[in-house]
This record gives C-alpha cells, structure tokens and sequence, in this order.
C-alpha cells in the first residue's frame, strides 16, 4: 500500500473505532463496514476515500503521468510588445 492511503486507513481505523458501531455495539470493525448504514457520515466518507486511494494505485494510466510544465519564456514572446504600438 502507498504511502498516501496509510493516513487515511488510520483516519478510517480511529473513526470505526469510536464509532457507535463498535464502541457502543460491539461488533467487529469488518461487521461495522459491511452494515455502512450504522457508520457515521464521516466513516462513510473515509471508506469511499480509501477505497478511490488504492484504486488509484493500481490504475496504471495515472501512475506514471506528469503534468506538463510551463514556458514562462514562450507565454511573453507571444504577446505584442506595447512599444510596437
């Protein structure tokens, strides 16, 4: 797992862990997560990130793609110079 979904599977462990799923119930972390109508909004919300996090990982299109970078050079030797006016 990459370094970036480990913060958010902590955040999904403490927020399952103080849930009322668990702290109140009883029930198993896996129990809580499979009946995701007793979870806060919040533990929902982790689930699904976490969930797009290690999809990311995998997905190989997105894996090695850099952004392309700016000519700051090009940018103003396109626009007319006001001295030309």
């Amino acid at each position: 797992m990459g370094r970036s979904c480990k913060s958010i599977r902590r955040d999904l462990a403490d927020c399952l862990l103080h849930s009322d799923c668990m702290f109140i119930h009883g029930k198993s972390a896996q129990e809580c997560m499979k009946n995701k109508e007793q979870l806060p909004v919040e533990c929902r919300n982790l689930m699904t990130s976490f969930g797009e996090c290690k999809r990311q990982m995998l997905d190989m299109t997105k894996r090695y793609r850099i952004a392309p970078e700016k000519d700051e050079s090009s940018e103003t030797s396109n626009q007319p110079s006001q001295e030309a006016k």
